[in-house]
């Protein structure tokens, strides 16, 4: 269509050994057609007197692209269906119920338009197709030339399986949705993108592949499949175990039995996290994950579930605990210089140090960021700071804050005063939220 879409239309079939088997138009079920064209003709007499009032026809081209042999259709129940195939001059006339249709010759046809580009394509009436399929897929192709004047998008695309194996290790990646099965949904496998653009629009397709090699229909969609994606800290590396108030479930993708599924829609600018999901703890079998999107989403897979233990025990130790500070917002921020402010935050915990986005033309702003720290030295403070960003001169701060997020296991609201040390006044005030742990699966 146009260069820009595909369709293909399917006979569905309900069991395995439907596959293959013709239906009695005499349309192979299981088997996927790809629309080649689509006309409207005029049909009926051709004199002056009947220009203005032809009745127009809707026409449908298909093509039987499977490259073997074309037998002469004939419907019956002496014939192995399994061992039949059609030519395009007998598809024509047996799939057709329109009388208008069926009563033309092939030297008819060719003169209203209604020519063949390819060998195997044949052509029905739209009410023929309509009725005569169960299952239509329209397949938009992208721009992925990133040097096109068009509108370009960036591919990423992974691999990756459902399996079983020990509860907790690398093989345990089979949790079922998360709305039936909450408690081990998180044990599937995990995959991170970041999102560059705020409102960035995401394509994403999920596809099942055949866990026994088997390339048909039915096998390909045994599974239940679909996918949620959860906004997490904007510096998390590791596996994500437990859902918190600062990791929403954004998008679900409820299972359905589909050899492939689709989202499409708007995404804000962060970091998030990608389930893909069977519909139950155990389900097995590949899967094909691709996003489009209009920058690179540097999406990739989350296999371990913390930081690596050290080697060299006596020269590096192990974390201790872990914290996550979640940025809400900030209020009544103050600035000499200044009227109007694009305040951002920066956060260092050991020297891992990530920032907010900034908040534009506002006293008041609202980041609504999260981060997460591994920390070894649980005595040092997290230090916060507030910078007024400036596009050609040196980032004004603002204030800063010295928090020592000690243990809690439970988000704690706090709110705080940024202090400047050359004064002692109050530069504005935090509202944070933290979490202390314990236990490096917490979170």
């Amino acid at each position: 269509m146009n260069n820009h879409s595909l369709l293909c239309a399917t006979v569905m079939v309900s069991s395995e050994e439907e596959v293959g088997t013709r239906s009695q138009e005499g349309l192979i079920r299981g088997y996927t057609y790809p629309v080649t064209a689509v006309k409207r003709v005029q049909v009926g007499e051709t004199s002056l007197r009947h220009l203005f009032n032809k009745e127009k026809l809707s026409m449908v081209r298909l093509i039987d692209a499977r490259g073997e042999e074309r037998k002469p259709f004939r419907p019956s129940s002496a014939v192995d269906e399994r061992n039949t195939s059609v030519s395009n001059s007998n598809l024509n006339r047996v799939l057709s119920t329109n009388p208008d249709w069926t009563k033309m010759n092939d030297a008819q046809r060719e003169r209203i338009g209604l020519t063949f580009d390819e060998e195997g394509e044949f052509w029905m009436p739209l009410e023929d197709f309509v009725s005569l399929f169960t299952e239509l897929t329209l397949c938009r192709l992208l721009n992925i030339n990133m040097f096109s004047l068009s509108q370009s998008w960036s591919e990423a695309v992974v691999r990756g399986a459902w399996s079983t194996g020990v509860h907790g290790s690398s093989e345990d990646r089979s949790g079922g949705c998360s709305s039936a099965f909450s408690g081990t949904f998180l044990r599937n496998p995990q995959f991170l993108l970041d999102v560059g653009v705020d409102g960035d629009e995401l394509l994403i397709q999920l596809l099942q592949g055949s866990s026994d090699g088997e390339q048909n229909s039915v096998a390909m969609q045994s599974l239940l499949i679909g996918f949620s994606i959860i906004k997490v800290e904007e510096n998390r590396k590791y596996r994500l175990h437990k859902l918190w108030d600062h990791t929403p479930v954004l998008v679900v993708c409820d299972p359905i039995r589909r050899r492939q599924i689709y989202y499409r829609g708007p995404i804000a600018q962060g970091r998030y996290i990608l389930v893909p999901t069977a519909h139950k703890p155990g389900d097995e079998g590949p899967f094909l994950l691709r996003i489009f999107s209009s920058k690179d989403t540097k999406l990739r897979n989350i296999k371990r579930d913390m930081p690596k233990p050290p080697i060299f025990w006596c020269l590096w130790s192990a974390p201790l605990w872990i914290t996550v500070v979640h940025i809400k917002s900030a209020e009544e921020l103050k600035s000499e210089r200044f009227r109007s402010l694009n305040p951002y935050c920066t956060i260092k915990c050991e020297g891992e140090k990530a920032r907010t986005p900034v908040d534009h033309n506002t006293k008041d702003p609202h980041w609504d960021s999260a981060f997460v720290f591994y920390r070894k030295k649980t005595d040092k403070p997290i230090e916060i700071k507030v910078f007024n960003h400036k596009a050609l001169l040196w980032d004004q701060f603002l204030g800063e804050v010295q928090l020592p997020a000690t243990l809690n296991h439970q988000p704690t609201l706090l709110r705080v005063q940024l202090m400047d040390k050359s004064t002692t006044s109050g530069h504005g005030g935090l509202l944070l939220q933290v979490l202390t742990d314990d236990n490096l699966s917490a979170v």
